[in-house]
């Protein structure tokens, strides 16, 4: 993913191979895309490519699955790794419905088999760019798909992921195919943590093809000059560096050769091969449209009919969510036993200003797994149904999450809640309350002031009484629900005192409030 101009994209290659027969049978295989040190870059719009030609392949209008399909990856970016892969398929479901509502009957018929394939990079599609010709693709997309059947919805997607590639690399020995889905994979990690992508503008990027003599006979090949592919060859913003190729003497020593202002023509044995390498340096793109570069060698180039392409999609980047708090000991220690204590959210007696309670909180049911046909939203662990009050046990090591509706009005101006921690009743920590008032909203973001109510500091590190922070607010397409996130992380000391401290974390956008107790 690059930033440019506040603007972030994806990257991707998109390749078409055609075999065209003149004397003898010419192979083109693609051999990725690499940066000047020779490696492969690879890019998550290989995975919007492969959606967007399965939507269209399901009837989606043309103008709407390019749009759809980097939705889909703007949602997917938006889950953590260890969400449930059918909560991810049915989120990404919801939120197609609800920006393309148009478009409903294609999207139902989305199953999450067509999902999984592409989102995993075990697509066909996408492993006919690492090399691989039709049949051995689509077979092994087969056996990615027998795998995926047999995992249960709540098998996390990272695991999903895992086991759909393990099977394909397994079968085949290819460093191309590893590089691509590691390339994959540490693209949609950028993403979650909204890094910059390996590619970046004005970049000068190599396409590189084996151009293989499949036939009985030698072929005489014209290798085109660099301004014959900027002028005829080339799609997208972009110039056309240099154009060498490689072959084997008789010696079985290499040669490089490279174009200048007049095509080179050489012979393919037969059973032989050349490797062809375009240099395209990319344009300072502004990334405000969809563009793409592509380099295509025709039939007069001899016999070379195929295309090789990556296109720059405008990816909204995805916002600061899922922020983590966490109730510590006055040393940040964790404690030994977690159970009997229970964490709460009261609506405040307004009429008692020493900080009385009126009633619970109402909170929205949430729920996991998720089903994209009731209604409820999606909800995260431990507190998947967004109980209030909420048990802590052992096993959760004190964390503990809540949702704010503000469909419901609980993020309006002025509401004002009590955040009760309640120990064991055998406990040598005492109740504490912080009476949390939401003010002015700017954007996505709410202000509240978090205000001790026993007069000893909500923060022991800096000893302060009450503070001022913010609530994360989004329109939570994958939800179905405009949700809150409050940030607020506390700490119990022997003494008695809570403390309370504010953190956020950028690796997901599941939303709610997380806490740690220890």
């Amino acid at each position: 993913m690059v930033e440019n101009n506040s603007s972030y994209f994806i990257f991707s290659q998109k390749i078409t191979n055609e075999v065209l027969f003149t004397q003898s049978q010419i192979q083109a295989i693609p051999q990725g895309i690499k940066n000047s040190d020779g490696q492969v870059v690879v890019s998550l719009g290989l995975i919007v490519n492969t959606l967007e030609s399965s939507f269209k392949a399901k009837g989606m209008s043309v103008n709407v699955a390019p749009n759809a399909s980097i939705l889909a990856v703007q949602t997917l970016a938006g889950l953590r790794a260890t969400t449930p892969q059918g909560s991810v398929f049915n989120a990404i479901r919801r939120s197609l419905k609800k920006n393309f509502p148009q478009e409903q009957r294609v999207i139902n018929q989305l199953s999450d088999g067509d999902l999984a394939l592409a989102l995993t990079g075990t697509a066909s599609q996408i492993l006919l760019s690492a090399g691989l010709n039709v049949n051995d693709a689509q077979t092994l997309e087969q056996k990615a798909i027998e795998v995926f059947n047999q995992l249960p919805s709540t098998t996390s997607f990272n695991q999903t992921t895992e086991q759909m590639q393990r099977t394909i690399i397994t079968q085949l020995s290819s460093t191309l195919v590893n590089s691509l889905f590691e390339g994959l994979n540490n693209e949609l990690t950028r993403m979650r943590s909204s890094q910059e992508s390996q590619i970046q503008p004005e970049q000068e990027l190599i396409f590189e093809y084996v151009l293989k003599n499949t036939g009985i006979t030698s072929a005489n090949l014209e290798i085109p000059t660099a301004q014959t592919l900027q002028n005829t060859g080339l799609t997208g913003e972009a110039t056309v560096m240099k154009v060498t190729y490689k072959s084997i003497d008789e010696n079985g020593q290499s040669i490089v050769t490279e174009t200048t202002n007049i095509a080179k023509e050489t012979i393919i044995k037969s059973g032989k091969e050349i490797t062809l390498y375009i240099k395209v340096k990319l344009a300072n793109f502004d990334g405000k449209q969809i563009s793409s570069v592509g380099i295509s060698l025709e039939a007069g180039c001899g016999g070379i009919g195929t295309k090789q392409q990556f296109t720059l999609l405008p990816v909204v980047d995805t916002p600061l969510v899922d922020p983590f708090g966490r109730i510590t000991g006055c040393a940040g220690e964790i404690l030994s036993d977690y159970r009997g204590f229970s964490v709460a959210l009261y609506d405040a007696d307004l009429s008692d200003p020493t900080g009385g309670i009126s009633n619970l909180t109402r909170l929205t049911i949430s729920e996991l797994p998720d089903n994209p046909n009731n209604n409820i939203p999606l909800g995260i662990a431990p507190n998947i149904e967004n109980s209030n009050p909420f048990n802590l046990t052992n096993q959760d090591r004190g964390v503990y999450n809540f949702f704010f509706d503000q469909n419901q009005g609980q993020l309006d101006k002025g509401r004002t809640y009590i955040l009760l921690i309640n120990p064991p009743q055998d406990s040598i920590y005492q109740q504490r309350r912080i009476k949390l008032v939401i003010g002015d909203r700017n954007g996505d973001v709410m202000n509240y002031r978090a205000t001790s109510l026993d007069g000893k500091p909500i923060s022991t590190t800096e000893g302060k009484n009450a503070v001022d922070a913010t609530i994360t607010v989004r329109d939570a397409a994958t939800f179905g629900l405009s949700l809150g996130i409050l940030n607020l992380n506390s700490s119990l000391c022997e003494s008695q005192e809570v403390s309370i401290t504010k953190t956020g974390d950028r690796a997901a956008a599941e939303q709610g409030i997380q806490y740690f107790i220890v």
